[in-house]
Parts: structure tokens; C-alpha cells; sequence
């Protein structure tokens, strides 16, 4: 999951939103993160981060999807909000570990 967050920033820094293969680099890396199941809360962020609002509702299946979760904007939509298969092969956080 580390290398597909670091990949979105890279392609966030630059390349240019306007460049025309920008888009479709950004949906083939989110769609291979997602087949992979390694959606951590640190790619999911470096994607969010990388594309436009349009763009993240169609990746993530549709804005009108997560309206009847009551998530109206980009913001609201957590990791808890994505498909369980999208992060089956990520580790659970040390962090969250160490605290259980």
C-alpha cells in the first residue's frame, strides 16, 4: 500500500492535472490499488489527494452511492466507507496495535 501512496504523490507533484495522461494514470493506479487490496488509510489519502472531486466520485463508485451513507462530500468519505475486498490485504496499523 506504501508504494501506491508514494506513486499518487509522485504523480501529484509531477505531473500536471491538465497533462492529458494525468487522469487515466491516476485511474489505473487507483483500480490496481483497489484489485490488490491494499486501499490503507495512507493510500486512500494520497489518492484523495491527487485527483479531482469528479474524478474521486467516479473511482470510488459514484457519489449517489455514498449520499444514502449520508457522506456528501470527499471529505466525509472515511476508509470504514469503502468496500472491505479494496483493503483485505493491508496490516493492521502498529499503531493501533500497540494500543489493543
Amino acid at each position: 500500500h506504501t508504494s501506491y501512496s508514494y506513486m499518487f504523490r509522485i504523480y501529484k507533484r509531477h505531473l500536471d492535472f491538465t497533462d492529458a495522461r494525468y487522469s487515466p494514470l491516476t485511474r489505473m493506479l487507483w483500480k490496481h490499488c483497489c484489485h490488490d487490496g491494499q486501499v490503507s488509510r495512507f493510500s486512500f489519502e494520497s489518492f484523495r489527494s491527487s485527483v479531482s472531486e469528479s474524478e474521486f466520485w467516479s473511482c470510488v463508485g459514484g457519489k449517489e452511492r455514498y449520499e444514502k451513507l449520508g457522506k456528501a462530500t470527499v471529505a466525509s468519505v472515511t476508509l470504514d466507507d469503502l468496500p472491505a475486498k479494496w483493503k483485505r490485504n493491508v496490516a493492521p496499523d502498529r499503531r493501533q496495535r500497540l494500543t489493543d
